[in-house]
């Protein structure tokens, strides 16, 4: 089995990441017409994200099951999984767009970020180090 990102947190808990590339979409949008001539929206969960969800909940099960001696092999002295993050796509300005991320980040069970939520937690992690280190 091989992870995209296997990260330690706090040296107290490990972190799965599986990574999607940031031209990725979340959702595949289509937009019909409907019998009284009016538009719907649908939103679809895209094959890229239908497809890393199944992925990195395969690799959370392998590292759950896995013999001391293969987590050893990994240079991990012992299991201690928290959380499985993917990340996919980039952040859409659209309200109904956010709507259903947010719907599907609340309940997916895995965390969902974009690359540009990525990109706005090291801009928060950069501005709290360069004001601590004054």
């Amino acid at each position: 089995k091989r992870f995209d990102i296997l990260a330690e947190q706090n040296l107290d808990n490990h972190i799965l990441i599986e990574l999607k590339s940031p031209n990725s979409e979340v959702f595949s949008i289509t937009t019909n017409n409907t019998v009284n001539e009016g538009l719907t929206t649908e939103y679809q969960i895209s094959p890229e994200l239908a497809r890393a969800i199944p992925q990195i909940l395969d690799y959370k099960k392998w590292y759950e099951n896995a013999r001391l001696e293969e987590i050893q092999a990994l240079g991990i002295e012992k299991k201690k999984i928290h959380k499985c993050i993917i990340v996919i796509g980039t952040r859409k300005d659209d309200p109904l767009w956010k709507e259903n991320f947010q719907n599907l980040k609340n309940n997916l069970g895995i965390e969902l970020l974009t690359y540009t939520d990525l990109i706005d937690k090291l801009e928060n992690t950069i501005t709290n180090l360069e004001k601590n280190l004054n």
